[in-house]
């Protein structure tokens, strides 16, 4: 049996960003503003950081949050999303890595390599 997270990620939409995305561009002190929202779920700490003037690479393994941030992002040039977990998302280079409360999502037997 599937679980729809749809009506969850309506609710939280438009949520503000997590203030520890906020806390971290404090010491995020590189010219090139390039992320990557792991397990972005509705791309509330995307839309902090495209508003930053990041270009962001999000992902999560869930459609209907691809579906929301597609819809949410889509006149965005600097943003791109992947349906993909942790163990098969293809990293690009960056220069800020957020796992928002996903990171536990990540298998274990795939954590180191994700880690590196």
């Amino acid at each position: 049996m599937s679980v729809s997270w749809d009506p969850y990620y309506q609710k939280v939409a438009q949520q503000p960003h997590r203030i520890n995305v906020e806390k971290a561009l404090q010491f995020h002190t590189l010219a090139e503003k390039i992320a990557v929202d792991a397990g972005c779920g509705t791309g509330r700490d995307s839309n902090f950081l495209l508003a930053q003037g990041f270009r962001v690479h999000a992902f999560d393994n869930n459609s209907d949050a691809i579906k929301t941030c597609e819809t949410r992002f889509s006149e965005q040039s600097n943003f791109s999303i992947s349906q993909a977990c942790f163990s098969d998302f293809d990293y690009p280079k960056c220069t800020l890595f957020i796992a928002s409360a996903s990171l536990f999502f990540c298998p274990k037997a795939h954590f180191e390599n994700v880690w590196n």
